[in-house]
Order: structure tokens, then sequence, then C-alpha cells
């Protein structure tokens, strides 16, 4: 999956996530480490190298953090040991200029971290965040972070980039056109006497030409019917019941955060917070 953003002066920034796509793990066939690996080349050539490129995705691989592989590619804040399938995303990042950001700031390791491994309890970095190396002075930030609300087994990885968007061009929009509130003709009076004041404007002899016509039936209709609100008048109707409550609930939790020991004051909280939610058709 490729999502491109817009930037300032003609430029773009890819987005390749292969969260989705999973890399294969270290037990899988070679063929399959190839097939990925090749796919994952032909997206980044594609792109083009004025635009930035950011990789993300669980590449189930180790990189270790030997800068000897490459200074550019890999940063001095790495963790563990490489293995075999560290090598891949390696020799990618070398193939193309691309740098791990993860392994280039400084974090304890449990900022580093993004997957612990369930036998042995131990703690891996599998997830990474690639960049192109002329565009690492963009990364502010790349580190794990312990969301409570994921639902994986591997921490998220947050990456905070510098990004200049192009302004979005808005159109004008039109002028509001007001709308005849033609629910209240449901009304016999005033259906009644909209037909009256219809029926002056027949007979009148000053309207003999079409335009005025129109404007002499469009006059007697908005004077009868008038104009849809826009806005809803429940509240506005009990705007001061509702402001009442307020201030009741406002002196009840003074008075209960003064005193919290006191369990007696607490029910009147609950009496007030039900009241308001039933005035205001929560």
């Amino acid at each position: 999956m490729t999502m491109q953003l817009n930037l300032e002066g003609r430029h773009t920034a890819t987005i390749a996530n292969y969260r989705g796509c999973y890399a294969p793990t270290l037990g899988a066939s070679q063929e399959d480490k190839d097939l990925f690996y090749n796919q994952l080349s032909r997206t980044v050539s594609s792109t083009s190298f004025k635009h930035q490129l950011f990789v993300l995705g669980d590449f189930n691989a180790r990189v270790g953090q030997d800068p000897s592989f490459g200074p550019k590619v890999l940063g001095h804040h790495g963790f563990g040991k490489e293995n075999a399938n560290g090598t891949l995303p390696l020799e990618l990042c070398t193939e193309h200029n691309l740098v791990i950001t993860n392994t280039v700031f400084q974090h304890a390791d449990k900022l580093k971290c993004s997957w612990m491994h369930p036998r042995s309890g131990h703690w891996h970095l599998l997830d990474y965040v690639i960049t192109r190396q002329r565009d690492l002075r963009r990364v502010r930030l790349t580190r794990a972070i312990r969301a409570t609300t994921i639902g994986s087994d591997h921490r998220m990885i947050r990456s905070s980039v510098f990004l200049t968007t192009k302004p979005v061009r808005r159109l004008h929009r039109a002028a509001h056109i007001k709308k005849l509130d033609v629910a209240r003709l449901k009304d016999t009076t005033t259906r009644h006497s909209l037909q009256r004041r219809l029926d002056e404007v027949l007979a009148s002899d000053d309207t003999d030409e079409r335009p005025q016509f129109k404007q002499a039936v469009y006059d007697k209709v908005v004077r009868i019917v008038g104009y849809r609100r826009t806005c809803q008048d429940w509240f506005d109707d009990q705007d001061a019941e509702t402001h009442r409550i307020l201030d009741e609930m406002h002196d009840a939790h003074l008075v209960w955060i003064n005193n919290k020991n006191n369990t007696t004051k607490k029910p009147l909280m609950s009496q007030h917070g039900a009241l308001r939610r039933k005035n205001c058709g929560i």
C-alpha cells in the first residue's frame, strides 16, 4: 500500500506501508524472501528520486547495531545482533541509499524494541521506518510506543517527520440560499391565509408582466410561511432552565470537592447530572 502527499515546490512524499504485506519470517524459504524484497526494490525504484520516500513495515529482521555495514545505512544506536534476515533490508538500503531511522536516535532499550519473543522473553527490533539518506534531516524522532489498545504483539513505531504540505485550494462556496418553511402549510389556517393572499395577487392589475407577478407571489409566500430555520430552537426554549441546572450542578461540585469524604453530597452531583442529560435530550 502506498500513499502520496503533495508538498510545496511541486514535490511529493511517498509512504510505502509494508505492514500489511508482512515480510517473510526467518523460517521462510529463500524464494519467498527474494520475491518480497524484489517487489519492494521495484517500488522504491519507481519513486522519483526528487520525491521523498518513507518505507514502513514489519520486516521480521534484526539489523543489529554494527554501523560498519554502511555508515549511512545504520546509525550508532541500533539494538541487538544482526541475523540472517537482517542482511536483506541492509542490502536494500545500501542499493537505494536509504537509512533505517530507528537506529539514528538515542533511546533507552525499551523505546527501541518492538517485539518480545514468546519463549525466551527477549526483546527485538523488527519494525522499521526507512527513508532516503538525504531526507534524514526531516526526521525528528523515531521510537517505539507502548499503546494499550492495540491488538498486536508488536509495539507501534512512531516517526515524527517535518513536511510542508501544499495548501489546499478551497473553492468559494455559493451564497447561502434561504429556503421557505413549507412545513407550515400543513396547518389549515396558514394554508387558507396563503390562498387568500394569492387570490389578491391574481386579481390585481399591477402584476401583468411575468417578473412582477413572480415577485409578488414570492413576497406573499414569504410573509405567510417565512423562511426555514437552519438551527434547532429546542436549546433556546430551554436556555433559562439549562443555565439554572448548570449553576446548581457547579455549586454542588464546589461543595463536594471541598469535602470529598462526605458521601452524602456525591448523590447530589449524580442527580443534577441525570437532570441535565434529560433536559438536553441525551
